[in-house]
């Protein structure tokens, strides 16, 4: 083990307090861990979120991670300056902290993580089900939505009706003549596989700010997926396939938000040192000969939404 991860956005993990989560990163720091954390809101609560991951570092004597650090929702655009603010006083006090981030201004995640109220999130479809069916939870859930731009919200895996795959909550909800609320509401209302979806929430000007910091590294925040799998019931996001090629293709090359070596850095010796893999991440003797070789002037991602599962180019 290298560490404790939490996920504090989700069940169970929503569930862990201030007092358990430090008590058991004390462990993990008496073993030369750290404690990374999915933070418990990046939204409208994403500073009081940070505080807490902070607090729980400081209460462990322990080094922290911060997940690929956003601001979702455009009210909280630039939060992330105050964030990484917090983060610089944090490590003045003797906290050592890094964070990590994918290239992307939209995430994606389950349906009910996204639109439901903290409390009537469950572990399960069932659960969830039969927690919206129970009399007067309906109408309190439907009050507690937040107000999205429903437009900005994309189905991407959803096994009973596939073809809602791609297509917006707001033209979803249009189709059936009910409100996006309402709509969503009675898809999460009866039991079935897995519902997930993509939420174009942030802002390029964020994704920019919180590349050019340092302490930055370079995370797909992916799961493994097949890429031969066209036309199944899931269209992963494109950060599957394309987080590290984009950055060099459209963030170096295009954009010039950073440099090609700082980039590099940021994908190999600076999670390699965070992991505390000391024979990785650089070019050396002795160390492990983990080399990709790439073209700077064609490496990229062609991956998108619509069409994820591309192969990056300029890598042979």
């Amino acid at each position: 083990a290298i560490g404790l991860s939490s996920g504090l956005e989700y069940i169970p993990g929503a569930y862990a307090s201030i007092d358990e989560l430090s008590a058991i990163a004390k462990v993990v720091a008496a073993a030369g861990g750290f404690y990374a954390t999915h933070l418990r809101d990046e939204g409208d609560h994403l500073e009081a979120a940070v505080e807490e991951a902070i607090s729980v570092a400081s209460n462990a004597g322990i080094a922290l991670q911060l997940r690929h650090h956003k601001a979702e929702l455009r009210r909280n655009w630039t939060v992330v300056r105050r964030t990484l603010a917090r983060v610089t006083e944090a490590q003045a006090s003797g906290i050592d902290i890094h964070i990590d981030q994918y290239p992307y201004t939209a995430y994606q995640t389950s349906l009910q993580t996204i639109v439901l109220p903290r409390w009537a999130n469950a572990a399960d479809s069932e659960a969830l089900a039969e927690l919206i069916n129970t009399p007067g939870n309906r109408e309190r859930i439907h009050a507690e939505m937040s107000h999205h731009d429903w437009s900005r919200i994309k189905i991407a895996t959803c096994a009973t009706h596939p073809d809602y795959i791609g297509m917006s909550l707001e033209t979803l909800a249009a189709n059936t003549g009910q409100h996006p609320q309402d709509f969503v509401l009675d898809l999460l209302a009866t039991p079935g596989p897995w519902i997930s979806a993509v939420h174009h929430a942030m802002s390029d000007e964020d994704v920019e700010y919180v590349l050019q910091d340092p302490r930055v590294m370079i995370g797909s925040d992916s799961v493994a997926t097949d890429i031969t799998h066209h036309g199944s019931s899931e269209q992963p996001h494109p950060r599957t396939f394309g987080t590290f090629a984009r950055i060099l293709g459209h963030y170096v090359r295009e954009k010039k938000v950073i440099g090609l070596e700082e980039a590099i850095r940021k994908m190999t010796s600076l999670p390699a040192s965070r992991l505390g893999w000391h024979n990785r991440g650089r070019i050396g003797a002795g160390f492990k000969a983990d080399i990709v070789l790439l073209d700077p002037e064609t490496v990229g991602s062609p991956a998108t939404f619509e069409q994820p599962r591309q192969r990056a180019t300029g890598i042979s």
